[in-house]
C-alpha cells in the first residue's frame, strides 16, 4: 500500500484507491511523523487491521506524508524463502566438502599405507619375511662402519640347510618353502631384537 496523507489525516492519494478526502486521523503514522521527518516501524493498518511494516517520509515543506506499507508476513515469507535456499545450499556444500574431505583423507591414508607396504616389500624377502639380500647388505655395512668407528666385536653367522635340494626334489617346492619359513620363524624367536637376520638365498 502507498498512501499520501495530508497533515490533518485526510487522504490526498492512495494505491489501492480509497476516495480522496476520507479522513484517518487515528492512523499510527501521525504521532511518528510529529517526532521525525522519516522512519520505519511496525503497526496495525487502519485500512485492513493487519500487521504491516511501515515506512514514511514528509514531502519537503508541504503538509504531506508519504506512507508505504507491506504485510509483515509477506516480507518475512520472501526472507524466509531466501534463508531456506541459503541453508539448503550450505548443507549441500558442507555435504560435498565432507564427502570430498573423507575421500581425500582415505586416499592419503591408502597412499601412505601403500608406500609403507612398497617400502617394506622392497627390503623384505617375500617368502620368509626376513631382510632381503640388498637390505641385509645395507644393514651389515652400517654395523661394520659402527664397529670400525667405536671398536667392539662383531659376529656374523651364515646358515645353509643341508640337502635342501633333496627336500625340494623329494617333497616338492611347497615343502622346501615351509622349511625356509620355519627356520626364519626360529631365528625371530631365538635371536635378540638388535640382531640382523636376512635371507641371501638363490
Amino acid at each position: 500500500e502507498i498512501t499520501i496523507f495530508r497533515d490533518v489525516g485526510a487522504i490526498f492519494a492512495r494505491s489501492p484507491e480509497i476516495p480522496v478526502g476520507r479522513r484517518f486521523p487515528h492512523a499510527s503514522v501521525f504521532p511518528k511523523a510529529r517526532e521525525s521527518r522519516s522512519g520505519v516501524y511496525e503497526a496495525t493498518s487502519v485500512f485492513d487491521e493487519r500487521l504491516r511494516l511501515v515506512a514514511f517520509e514528509r514531502v519537503g515543506d508541504f503538509p504531506l506524508i508519504v506512507v508505504s506499507s507491506q504485510i509483515r508476513e509477506e516480507i518475512l515469507a520472501s526472507w524466509w524463502r531466501f534463508c531456506l535456499v541459503v541453508v539448503f545450499a550450505l548443507l549441500i556444500g558442507f555435504a560435498w566438502l565432507g564427502s570430498a574431505g573423507r575421500y581425500a583423507f582415505r586416499s592419503v591414508i591408502q597412499n601412505e599405507t601403500l608406500q609403507l607396504e612398497l617400502a617394506r616389500l622392497a627390503r623384505t624377502d617375500s617368502l620368509t619375511d626376513l631382510a632381503n639380500r640388498r637390505h641385509f647388505t645395507e644393514l651389515v655395512e652400517k654395523e661394520l662402519s659402527r664397529s670400525q668407528r667405536y671398536g667392539g666385536e662383531l659376529s656374523l653367522l651364515m646358515v645353509d640347510i643341508d640337502y635342501f635340494k633333496r627336500i625340494n626334489d623329494t617333497h616338492g617346492h611347497g615343502a622346501g618353502d615351509e622349511v625356509l619359513q620355519q627356520l626364519a620363524e626360529l631365528f625371530r624367536l631365538e635371536l635378540r631384537n638388535i640382531d640382523i637376520v636376512g635371507r641371501l638365498g638363490g
